[in-house]
């Protein structure tokens, strides 16, 4: 455990034993500090996260007290997985019409710019591919319903799992979907039923919960905040108050909006403590072959195959409007299977054709490769120009991959007026608040490097400081 989560433990410890209730003064993080003898910063970054998970308040200049709505673990759990927040729905219906839209600088954007992508190759393999195969792309052919034999995409997609993520799996174990998020979709119908409880990152992928909402689904949100992303403490703490979720939906590596990865052992522990609970792992791993580092970032579908359900697609990688993703099942893929064949009887066989074309022509390396260097330049910039322009609260986490920042504003500054302020002079940024399903991260908000790195969007940043300067002061 962390020297900083043993804060976390102490102080909730406090509240939920009620030696601390509500509106009652934290101790300093001077007296803190020397009670449990661990340094200021540990005890602030403590303090940080309490304020983010909701137990605590921060008085300017005052300290720091413990919130009305605070009384226990359950208790929360209640509150904001039961009210409808019709403001902030509106607010992520707008991000998501915004998004689709042209006429924005795209700070806030989900998917990266469509010029790094090999677009002209993949048209050519296309054409090839259709003009080889006219008849059997427009029939209701085998390929739809066999299990992945002979398919040349089930055969390139599992050599490109093993070669990005060194994860191992059989090509029968393959379930082909229209994207991610029809992925994690049809896993959620298969394992659950209305009404279930499923542990999701907070702040997490926005995808991730329109899905949970859709589906009827509470939502158990868990702390994902860097530098150390998803929180195991405070998910055990969760289960030992008696609050087991059916499944666990995250994103092991690069989170978004994040950018956060549990480290090795992290991702070991998570195992364990799943398993010991009997609670199903469904591992997003779309961002992980965008790494910066030599070293392959570890799969949790690696270290423990039958037991995760593995979802990924070639959407940020590749060929985001083929819409090729898949699941790969574990000891579930027979009930995914039978699930998926009702929403997708037949999958658009000429893309995964030009797909697996293109994976077979090798060229699938170089501009990985390609891709990882432009971020990760991109990233430096983004981050220089970002603690130049813009006032915040801490510095700004610097990820090991992936394609987003996670920015946070001092605390009186309410990211959904950025927001919609940025929106009025055609800049788009995602606020925190899009990332969560209550009233959480309202001092943060998401920007993607994934852009042409050029001076239009340097000039937005200095735009997204100069309006944050601008806004009225909110109480902490």
């Amino acid at each position: 455990m962390k020297k900083y989560e043993s804060v976390i433990n102490w102080i909730k410890s406090g509240i939920d034993l009620g030696v601390l209730r509500p509106g009652d003064a934290i101790p300093s993080i001077r007296d803190i500090s020397k009670y449990m003898n661990v340094s200021t910063t540990t005890v602030n970054e403590a303090y940080w996260h309490l304020e983010n998970m909701g137990y605590i308040l921060s008085i300017d200049r005052k300290g720091y007290k413990v919130l009305e709505r605070m009384l226990n673990s359950t208790d929360t759990f209640s509150a904001y997985n039961f009210t409808k927040n019709i403001e902030l729905d509106a607010l992520k219906q707008s991000h998501i019409e915004s998004v689709a839209k042209k006429t924005f600088i795209p700070l806030g954007a989900m998917a990266p710019t469509n010029s790094f992508f090999p677009n002209d190759e993949l048209s050519l393999h296309l054409s090839r591919y259709a003009r080889m195969n006219f008849s059997e792309i427009n029939s209701y052919c085998r390929y739809a319903f066999s299990e992945n034999e002979q398919w040349p995409i089930a055969e390139m997609t599992v050599k490109y799992m093993f070669r990005t993520s060194n994860t191992l799996i059989s090509e029968k174990e393959l379930i082909f979907t229209n994207g991610a998020s029809n992925g994690l979709s049809c896993v959620l119908q298969t394992i659950t039923a209305p009404g279930d409880i499923v542990a999701v990152e907070s702040p997490g992928n926005q995808g991730i919960y329109r899905v949970l909402d859709c589906l009827k689904l509470r939502p158990l949100e868990i702390e994902t905040l860097p530098p150390h992303g998803f929180s195991i403490a405070q998910f055990r703490h969760f289960i030992e108050e008696g609050i087991i979720p059916g499944c666990l939906v995250i994103v092991s590596n690069y989170s978004d909006p994040t950018g956060t990865s549990l480290s090795v052992e992290g991702k070991k522990e998570l195992l364990q403590l799943c398993q010991d609970n009997d609670i199903t792992i469904i591992e997003d791993d779309v961002l992980g072959p965008l790494h910066f580092q030599h070293e392959i970032p570890v799969t949790l579908k690696s270290l423990l195959p039958e037991h995760v359900i593995y979802v990924s697609s070639f959407a940020k990688v590749l060929a985001p409007g083929y819409r090729i993703g898949w699941i790969a099942g574990g000891r579930f893929t027979k009930d995914i299977r039978k699930s998926q064949s009702v929403s997708y009887f037949i999958l658009p066989h000429v893309m995964h054709g030009a797909v697996a074309s293109y994976l077979q022509s090798g060229k699938i390396g170089s501009h990985l490769d390609k891709l990882r260097k432009i971020y990760k330049k991109n990233c430096d910039v983004m981050i220089d120009a970002v603690h130049e322009y813009i006032p915040l609260e801490k510095e700004v986490f610097r990820p090991e991959g992936g394609q987003y920042l996670w920015i946070t504003l001092p605390k009186w500054i309410n990211a959904n007026e950025l927001y919609y302020e940025a929106h009025k002079k055609g800049i788009l940024i995602a606020p925190g608040e899009v990332f969560t399903a209550r009233k959480a991260w309202q001092n943060c908000f998401r920007i993607c490097f994934a852009l042409e790195m050029n001076q239009t969007v340097i000039e937005a940043v200095k735009t997204i400081g100069r309006l944050v300067s601008e806004l009225p002061r909110h109480e902490a």
